[in-house]
Order: C-alpha cells, then sequence, then structure tokens
C-alpha cells in the first residue's frame, strides 16, 4: 500500500470507531453494562445511545466553564452547543451523545473533519487557520449535532467570551485536560505531514501545534510523541502490535505482550485520564493488531470507558496498518459517509499532490 491508502485508512478507521462506540462512551460497567442497556448484546454495528441513562456525569457538569459544577452558566446554550443545553440539566439523565444518530460522528470527530477541510484550503497544517475555523465551527449554531463537549472546549470560550486573545484561550483545570482526547486532532495533523512526506520531526511539530490550539498541556506533548513516531512506523510497514509493544517498552519499560496474556480474555476499563488511558490503547493495539479493524475497532467499543477518543486514535493506527480493507465496507454506513467520502479524497488528493511538487 502506498502511505496515501494507508492515510485513508487511518481517516475511516478513526470516523467509524469514533461512531462505533459512541453510544457506550463512558459505560464503567464494562460489557455487562452494554448488554444491560442493548437487549442483552453487545454492539454489532452503528447505534443510537439509550435513554434514560441515569449514569451521565453530563448532569452534574459545568455549562459555564470545565469540570463538574453549576448548570446556571451559559457557555452551553449561549456560546457553544446551543440548543443543546438542556440536555446538560440536573437529573436529566440525558446521554453523552443524545442527540447523534446511529452512525453519526460526535463533536471531536467533527473537529478532524474541519482541520482536513483547513489542510485542504491552506495545503498544510496551519494552527491560525485552524484555530479561527474552529472558533468559527464551535460558535456557529447547527454547525454539528452532538450533545456534549469536553472541559478543554468549554474551558476555551468561557475565557474567548470575555475577550482573551484566542491564542491565550487554551487551558488546563488539572484534571480533565490530559486525556486521550487530546490525542486525536495531534494525530491527523501528523497523518497528514506524512502524506505530505515530511518526517517525524516536522510532523511531530505539527502535531504539538494541534495539541496547542485547544488545550494547554505540559502533559500530553510526550504522549503525542509517542503516537507520531508509532505512527509513522506503522506507516512504513511495521506491524502494529510490534509498533505498540516497542512503545510500551520505551514509555514504561514493560513488556507488552506478556501485560496482555495475564488479563486473559478481558480488556480494560479505564476513564480518559491519559495515565490510564494510553496503555489501554496500546493493549487494544497489540491484542487486537491481526484481527480487522472493523472488528477490533468493536472490540475496543464493547469494552466500554473511555471508548470513544481511544477508538479514534485506535483507528487511527489500525487503518494505517490495514488500509481501508479492514473495515470491511462497514464505513459506508456512517450517517455522513458521502460528505466524508469526498473530504478524506480531496484533502490527501491535495497532501499527495504537494508531495509529489516537493520531490
Amino acid at each position: 500500500m502506498t502511505v496515501s491508502e494507508r492515510a485513508a485508512g487511518a481517516l475511516w478507521g478513526l470516523f467509524a470507531g469514533d461512531a462505533l462506540a459512541m453510544p457506550v462512551h463512558w459505560y464503567y460497567g464494562g460489557p455487562d453494562q452494554i448488554r444491560d442497556d442493548f437487549g442483552g448484546k453487545l454492539l454489532s454495528g452503528f447505534q443510537r445511545s439509550v435513554h434514560p441513562y441515569p449514569d451521565s456525569i453530563m448532569q452534574l457538569s459545568n455549562t459555564g466553564g470545565g469540570g463538574r459544577g453549576s448548570d446556571e452558566g451559559d457557555v452551553v446554550g449561549g456560546i457553544i452547543l446551543h440548543d443543546k443545553k438542556e440536555y446538560w440539566r440536573r437529573g436529566g439523565q440525558f446521554h453523552y451523545h443524545h442527540t447523534l444518530d446511529a452512525g453519526e460522528n460526535t463533536l471531536e470527530a467533527s473537529l478532524v473533519q474541519v482541520l482536513l477541510r483547513s489542510f485542504k484550503d491552506t495545503g498544510r497544517f496551519s494552527a491560525d487557520d485552524f484555530r479561527q475555523r474552529y472558533i468559527d465551527f464551535m460558535t456557529t449554531p447547527g454547525s454539528h449535532n452532538d450533545t456534549y463537549a469536553s472541559t478543554c472546549h468549554r474551558m476555551f470560550f468561557q475565557k474567548w467570551r470575555a475577550g482573551i486573545n484566542p491564542k491565550e484561550c487554551p487551558d488546563n483545570d488539572g484534571h480533565n485536560v490530559d486525556t486521550i482526547d487530546g490525542l486525536v486532532l495531534p494525530s491527523v495533523a501528523a497523518l497528514l505531514a506524512f502524506v505530505q512526506g515530511h518526517g517525524v520531526s516536522a510532523a511531530t511539530a505539527s502535531a504539538l501545534e494541534a495539541l496547542a490550539v485547544t488545550r494547554s498541556s505540559q502533559v500530553l506533548p510526550e504522549f503525542v510523541r509517542a503516537v507520531v513516531h508509532m505512527l509513522d512506523q506503522v506507516l512504513h510497514g511495521l506491524p502494529l502490535d510490534k509498533a505498540a509493544a516497542k512503545t510500551a517498552m520505551e514509555a514504561y519499560g514493560s513488556d507488552l505482550a506478556e501485560s496482555v496474556r495475564k488479563r486473559g480474555k478481558t480488556d480494560p476499563v479505564v476513564a480518559c485520564y491519559i495515565g490510564g488511558s494510553f496503555p489501554a490503547l496500546l493493549h487494544f493495539a497489540y491484542k487486537y493488531a491481526d484481527f480487522d479493524a472493523w472488528d477490533a475497532l468493536l472490540a475496543s467499543a464493547n469494552a466500554g470507558g473511555e471508548n470513544v477518543h481511544r477508538n479514534e486514535v485506535l483507528g487511527v493506527l489500525l487503518g494505517a496498518a490495514q488500509g481501508r480493507k479492514g473495515l470491511k465496507t462497514k464505513e459506508e454506513g456512517l450517517k455522513h459517509f458521502q460528505e466524508l467520502d469526498e473530504l478524506i479524497d480531496t484533502t490527501l488528493g491535495q497532501a499527495s499532490l504537494r508531495r509529489s511538487s516537493d520531490l
């Protein structure tokens, strides 16, 4: 496969993995809780979330900024998520993605589309261009259909509304920002740099710039670097399980094969915090590397916990390893498949053209 073919698989893996896990996002009861809510069965394809969902932390979250807190604030409802505040009310018991249809993508995956459009139009990753598009997208009613926005986005727009320079709006509450969703946009920025023919250093620089557009973190850059190195290895043909094992040894000095073996048939159920979610990402990348990407993403989705953003990054890695064929055409069930198909094709075409002209 060419790098462009692998990159197409990576992007389709991201969007498919996101939508697969969406209805069971943050199911900390794992597979048993999923069976309880979905007719005694695990997910087998794209589905909607259930209602009511009593375990939703969204009904305890701060609508005026990051983390938990009052539902009196109007960042949610007034600045972003314009018609979604009713789903954040106390006692509402709405799932985080209550308003999404089966096969529809969450906010972070929608922001990947914003990044792709920015790249397509500018011919490179531009933090300034992406930042302005991010602001326009988030503050425009009807630009997306998701119910939830994570802490980093709520904190950004809390500051933006106060008139702070957008470059200074990324923030960190010390708890809910150093999370695995912070790896999603950087992985895509790096992927596009690789398609253009850039090396690891340039791809890492683009990834770190992408990270800094939406959040401030001193913790996440080392994990961004690790993902970029994994992606580079897989794009150049190293099997995903070997790349994951190599990363685990370098990052933790641990034998990933032995760790997976000791767990037996069980998979980790983890929260979003990067300290637990990154080792879980490596677990799934290693254990399911030889599965078709669709089946591997289903396994990760059905594990529960923070599975949506893990699936986005895992989808990038699986797709880079297998190309699009690993999804077995199941990605065509995505709600916005035609729009995504055109966007992925034109964006990668732009990147490949730039690569050809530079060589």
